[in-house]
């Protein structure tokens, strides 16, 4: 961990979901917006950000729901970081996805956010329940 990460201090805003990352359907972001679009109308104040440059066309149907706020400098990255609810990795394809272990151990030691892996197998069946609540 860099130690410049150990003196953030995480101010989560209820409902923000972060994934940070490359845009694309190997990291599942188009089960992402799926959760998203069934999220939304149940959950108040639900705000998905995704921060990476993307791979694909995020205004395909496939990919609408979430924020997508493109590639951000580091300083950028850490204050989503700080102020994300939970963090999510819906990758398909992974060998070890190093974002989660960068950032997010130094902010988790002054908040105790979960960290979600939605995996592909599950991802559209068992985590989304016919409400559209997520369950694992």
């Amino acid at each position: 961990i860099n130690e410049e990460w150990l003196g953030l201090k995480g101010e989560p805003e209820p409902g923000r979901v972060l994934f940070v990352g490359q845009v694309g359907l190997r990291k599942g972001n188009h089960y992402l917006a799926e959760a998203t679009r069934k999220l939304q109308p149940s959950v108040k104040h639900l705000d998905v950000r995704v921060v990476g440059p993307s791979l694909v066309n995020t205004t395909s149907s496939i990919f609408v729901g979430p924020n997508y706020i493109g590639q951000v400098p580091r300083s950028i990255a850490k204050q989503e970081f700080c102020r994300a609810d939970v963090f999510v990795l819906p990758t398909l394809a992974e060998g070890m996805a190093l974002v989660h272990l960068k950032p997010w151990p130094a902010v988790s030691l002054s908040l105790p956010p979960p960290i979600v892996a939605l995996w592909c197998e599950m991802a559209s069946k068992d985590l989304l329940s016919p409400s559209g609540i997520v369950t694992y």
